[in-house]
């Protein structure tokens, strides 16, 4: 079980630096719900980076982090818990950053995300943050979650059809598909392209229209 650490947390420090950040990293609280958060995080980030000259160092940050949440069920259940506590979620990421030899921008930046109730953005920041980094070297990672695996024809029609609409000006981009199966999404799938994600999962739209039923009544 992964175990909060329960102690004070200073702001002080950093409090000048965090206000600096989140005047870019804030926009994203203050968006519609149809845009993706997780995307205008990961460019606060790296633009953050790019400022702080720690990119590199960033870069080596998030995929260290990526990995925590991907082989670590319950650091991944602990982030995404919406019945955990905010300042539960701040001292727990405070000692992880503590502990962990993250760079400061790196640390700073996770500590913004706790501190503004994003903690459950993490690992979909973190994706689009290695999918901006990859656009920049010339990669396109396409990631495409579905509940069943999908034919090679069915891939190849999802390359063409993401291809018309993200590149049609580059013609010649070679996309590489990443695929997982989530059964939790009870249908359809989810695509990850750089910084932009899509969701058309029969989850989500069950979700949204619960939603209205429940402000309908």
């Amino acid at each position: 079980m992964f175990r909060l650490g329960v102690r004070g947390v200073s702001r002080a420090s950093n409090v000048l630096w965090r206000r600096s950040f989140s005047a870019e990293a804030a926009e994203a609280d203050q968006l519609p719900k149809a845009v993706d958060t997780a995307g205008r995080y990961a460019h606060a980030l790296y633009n953050a980076a790019k400022k702080t000259n720690s990119l590199d160092a960033v870069i080596n940050d998030v995929d260290t982090l990526q990995a925590m949440v991907t082989t670590n069920e319950d650091f991944n259940e602990f982030l995404i818990n919406p019945s955990l506590p905010r300042i539960a979620k701040v001292e727990a990421i405070t000692e992880i950053v503590d502990r962990s030899g993250f760079s400061d921008t790196f640390s700073k930046f996770l500590m913004v995300m706790a501190e503004n109730g994003r903690t459950s953005e993490a690992s979909k920041t973190l994706t689009a943050f290695q999918g901006i980094i990859g656009a920049i070297k010339g990669e396109v990672v396409v990631k495409v979650t579905s509940t069943m695996p999908l034919s090679e024809w069915e891939l190849a029609l999802l390359k063409k059809k993401i291809k018309q609409r993200f590149f049609a000006d580059k013609p010649d981009a070679e996309l590489t598909v990443e695929t997982a199966i989530d059964e939790e999404l009870l249908g359809g799938l989810t695509i990850q392209v750089g910084d932009r994600f899509m969701d058309l999962s029969t989850r989500t739209e069950l979700r949204k229209l619960q939603e209205v039923i429940s402000q309908a009544v």
